[in-house]
């Protein structure tokens, strides 16, 4: 359920910065509906006007009998397919965004645990249940980064079975040393590499230093509330978690 301030037609994502920045700031009970809201909306994209709904997608049912009979021929379908289907560089940078989303969202259910932490003691168990639920999609994330690092190992092995047997004699041999050059520009972090595993794992590296930071704080927090609760085993049990480096 959206929270009351939600139903605000003229509030979006600039107008709560805004007032989460105003001076004099907010007060802890105020920073709390703020970041609540902020995070609704981030979270349920239906609440956002500049998203299409799926009700603006094309609906077969309404379409004439001559727009039918042209879907229907397999060039006009081939066409359909292509345009609408993404090629890896699209899908791999859509993957990217998303991931980066993701981790827009805990950064703001951080934001707000720490809102909560300045209630306590009332807002303790408020600030648990958000760091619990960062906790268990920082899970989430790490499995899925480690699938998408096999994969992409995969594709680059298998492009580079496929670039170095392309050609005989001298054209072969220009090609692996063509290869070669692009591989070393790649490993030293150039540009020069596209829509491979290279410029791939550079994004992920700097993703993967954006999840180190907010498991660190997520920890630093998740130690105050189980002391604040009298769970000192709990809290123990973080403490060492933070001196383990994923």
């Amino acid at each position: 359920m959206p929270p009351p301030i939600a139903s605000s037609p003229l509030l979006s994502i600039k107008v709560i910065d805004a007032a989460l920045s105003a001076l004099p700031p907010p007060t802890a009970e105020e920073k709390v509906r703020l970041l609540s809201t902020k995070l609704y909306i981030l979270t349920n994209p239906l609440s956002n006007p500049t998203i299409p709904s799926h009700s603006s997608q094309p609906n077969s049912s309404r379409l004439s009998s001559s727009t039918k009979d042209t879907l229907s021929s397999s060039s006009s379908i081939d066409v359909l397919h292509k345009s609408i289907t993404p090629t890896t560089s699209d899908q791999h940078d859509n993957e990217l965004e998303n991931h980066k989303k993701r981790l827009e969202v805990l950064d703001l259910r951080l934001d707000l645990a720490h809102a909560h932490l300045n209630l306590r003691p009332q807002g303790w168990i408020a600030a648990e249940s958000e760091l619990s639920l960062v906790e268990g999609a920082l899970r989430s994330l790490k499995r899925r980064t480690k699938r998408r690092l096999v994969v992409r190992k995969g594709e680059g092995d298998a492009s580079h079975k496929t670039e170095t047997l392309k050609g005989q004699g001298r054209a072969n041999q220009e090609g692996r040393e063509q290869l070669g050059k692009k591989r070393n520009a790649g490993d030293g972090g150039g540009d020069e590499v596209k829509n491979t595993g290279v410029v791939w794992k550079l994004d992920e590296s700097e993703l993967d230093e954006r999840l180190r930071l907010i498991r660190m704080r997520m920890i630093e927090m998740m130690v105050i509330v189980q002391r604040g609760l009298g769970r000192e085993g709990r809290a123990k049990r973080y403490m060492e978690m933070s001196r383990i480096r994923e």
